[in-house]
């Protein structure tokens, strides 16, 4: 099968991915819903008016507003529109900061530089499907630095940053649950379970890595002595994309950096769930601080699985998955989940604007975004 083939075949089963998702979310929220009615558009409120409330007029006053909720319509303040999209941009630029930490050891990169490779790479691995824009700013450094920088090197740069942002996520989500309501109790458990499984598999992975790292030379050694490794071309291709990967590991920043790049990275992932706390307040749903963390935290892990193209279904489930605990019956209201869609509307356009600047510019190739995920 040829690289392109297995693209689409990837392409294939990650819309398959999107749509299950997209089912998942249409038994729970009504996605039909959100978009039946008219819209209405008056000073800094946005109105979806129910057909049942005949022609609107009048001003989006808070009398008219819940009038709307009440109908099954929703409402949305525009104006926090500006600060959450301000919080993501503050997202985006603690990211690249602590990206830096962990690059140290390979090179020194001017902010700039890395602001733009990140830009684009942060729009491939939310776009693409099973996480394959992970792979695009190595693969963007690397051939802008042919030579100096091996494509292994920032794979086990990205390891290393995707494994401490599960644990830290994780580590949030648990520590929410011991102020998290349990009124409801299926959705509770669920919720629980999520957590310290996701705990679980992200402190073994850093633990794993640790283990590779301590013992790679005894690891190479281990794989060589089986006959189905050395002697088929892809036994020997695995061999070599391990002893690559194992030295790369050598570059693994100091104590100091890395506890740098886990105190940004705590500090980022603060951000992304107050921006939730922000955003709720236009929609006016009761969402507390807690609950806003939360939904940072399920939404982040449940991404991390392979993924449908631009998140499509899971990033809605996953963010809502623990809304009820807090605000009950109403987060299954169409107030909840256009609050979800515009949370994903909003992020979506931050990265394509972030990254579009600099694609359309020719600051970064186009062709190394879509080649990336195929060629390597």
């Amino acid at each position: 099968m040829s690289p392109l083939q297995k693209s689409l075949v990837k392409w294939t089963v990650s819309l398959a991915l999107g749509a299950l998702f997209v089912w998942v979310a249409a038994r729970n929220w009504p996605l039909d819903k959100v978009f039946r009615g008219s819209p209405v558009l008056m000073g800094r409120f946005f109105a979806m008016v129910p057909d049942a409330l005949g022609s609107f007029s009048g001003p989006l006053d808070a009398a008219a507003r819940a009038r709307i909720l009440a109908a099954g319509g929703w409402t949305l303040d525009l104006l926090v529109l500006l600060p959450y999209v301000l919080f993501l941009s503050a997202v985006h630029f603690a990211r690249v900061i602590r990206w830096d930490y962990l690059l140290r050891p390979i090179a020194r990169f001017r902010f700039w530089e890395l602001n733009r490779v990140a830009a684009v790479g942060f729009m491939a691995m939310f776009v693409f499907p099973f996480r394959l824009g992970e792979l695009v700013r190595p693969y963007l450094l690397r051939e802008r630095h042919k030579g100096t920088i091996r494509m292994t090197e920032g794979l086990a740069v990205i390891v290393v940053e995707r494994l401490t942002d599960g644990l830290l996520v994780s580590l949030f989500l648990v520590a929410v649950l011991f102020r998290m309501p349990s009124t409801y109790v299926e959705s509770y458990q669920r919720v629980r379970f999520g957590a310290w499984v996701a705990l679980l598999i992200f402190v073994g992975g850093l633990v794993a890595l640790g283990l590779m790292f301590v013992v790679r030379d005894k690891l190479s050694a281990f794989f060589e002595r089986f006959r189905v490794v050395t002697g088929t071309a892809a036994g020997q291709r695995f061999l070599s994309i391990l002893k690559a990967f194992l030295a790369a590991l050598q570059v693994l920043p100091s104590v100091r950096y890395y506890l740098l790049f886990v105190v940004l990275t705590a500090a980022y992932w603060a951000l992304v769930g107050l921006s939730y706390n922000v955003l709720a307040v236009g929609f006016e749903l009761p969402v507390p601080v807690l609950a806003s963390f939360a939904m940072m935290a399920t939404s982040v892990v449940g991404m991390m699985i392979p993924n449908s193209p631009a998140n499509v279904g899971s990033f809605w489930v996953f963010l809502l998955l623990p809304l009820e605990l807090y605000i009950g019956e109403r987060a299954f209201d169409t107030q909840a989940i256009a609050y979800a869609l515009v949370a994903w509307a909003v992020t979506v356009l931050q990265y394509v604007v972030f990254a579009g600047w600099f694609l359309v510019r020719g600051k970064v190739s186009f062709s190394g975004v879509t080649h990336a995920h195929i060629e390597e």
